[in-house]
């Protein structure tokens, strides 16, 4: 199973219909759980997509059913911050499709390809092992390691006493 989340690149707007269509034929014949894309512009058209290709996609999950879905795929197809950022964490496999995370700093989950079907369809095969295993990879900190908040807390404390003291 993999799990298709695609937004509409703002500045490609004109393009967002043919890029989805491009996902939708990449995964066709395959276990494919797709999220209804956001609410940028261009969203309308790859919204008309899935529902040509019969798919009503998932409008919304609650945030730890996502992460579920997610933890129970072979990995994302995507062009989401997801990807990029917690499936770094999660070590969850990304196919990163197009401009939309251009400049991010990436971990070694992610593999960044153009919008079109018959490369996405490949790496779907080879890097999500979907004829295998799946697609789990080591957790990385990239982004973080999940304690931000209590550093924060402690610098914040010991500037309290500091300034207490002084």
């Amino acid at each position: 199973d993999v799990v298709v989340l695609q937004h509409a690149v703002t500045n490609e707007y004109d393009q967002a219909a043919e890029q989805m269509q491009e996902t939708v034929k990449a995964v066709e014949g395959m276990n494919a759980c797709f999220f209804w894309p956001g609410e940028d512009a261009g969203n309308a058209a790859m919204a008309k997509v899935l529902r040509l290709a019969g798919n009503k996609g998932t409008r919304r999950l609650p945030p730890g059913d996502f992460l579920l879905a997610l933890l129970g795929s072979q990995g994302l197809v995507t062009n989401s911050s997801w990807g990029i950022r917690e499936c770094s964490y999660l070590g969850v496999s990304t196919l990163n499709l197009g401009s939309r995370q251009s400049g991010r700093e990436r971990a070694g989950n992610v593999i960044d390809l153009p919008h079109d079907y018959k490369q996405i369809r490949n790496e779907i095969h080879a890097q999500l092992s979907i004829d295998g295993e799946g697609g789990w990879l080591p957790s990385s900190n990239l982004y973080g390691d999940g304690h931000a908040g209590e550093r924060i807390a402690q610098i914040l404390a010991g500037e309290k006493v500091r300034e207490a003291v002084a």
